[in-house]
């Protein structure tokens, strides 16, 4: 496992091969507020209007025992970002807008798939992800993102 809060560009090919890795954490613990002021209440969100995280190209390709990945702030996937994560069954990215090309190629085991502020998605995104069987993406989006083999 691995987690660090803060981070909000994931470098191309950061964790490629790592088959190890089973889990990754993402999160923001660095809030954007004067140092003069009451800090935020527990539970309020971060300020991150000005904050446009990217996981880079194939940044965990090849990671086949990773299972979980939580990254609520970033806002871009680049191309084959998780290319092979064949132990990947869900995935939700909330604040998520755009998708590279064959972000989640090979993903065999991916079922789920939560997008919901995406708006772009580039081709094929979905390649060789057989076992999708549910995916929630923004209304906006509009793409050939599966290959001609892949079916819901």
């Amino acid at each position: 496992m691995i987690s660090l809060p803060g981070i909000f560009h994931i470098g191309q090919e950061a964790f490629s091969g790592c088959t190890k890795l089973v889990s990754a954490y993402f999160k923001r613990t660095v809030w954007d507020y004067n140092p003069d002021t009451t800090p935020p209440e527990a539970g309020t969100e971060p300020a991150t209007s000005h904050v446009d995280g990217v996981i880079s190209n194939k940044a965990f390709a090849g990671c086949t025992s990773l299972k979980t990945i939580e990254a609520p702030y970033f806002k871009t996937l680049k191309e084959e970002v998780f290319k092979k994560c064949t132990s990947l069954s869900s995935i939700s990215l909330p604040r998520i807008t755009t998708v590279g090309e064959k972000a989640f190629i090979d993903c065999t085991s991916l079922t789920y798939v939560s997008l919901p502020k995406c708006t772009t998605l580039a081709k094929n995104a979905f390649t060789g992800c057989d076992q999708l069987t549910s995916i929630n993406i923004g209304t906006n989006s509009t793409s050939n993102i599966f290959s001609a083999k892949t079916t819901l």
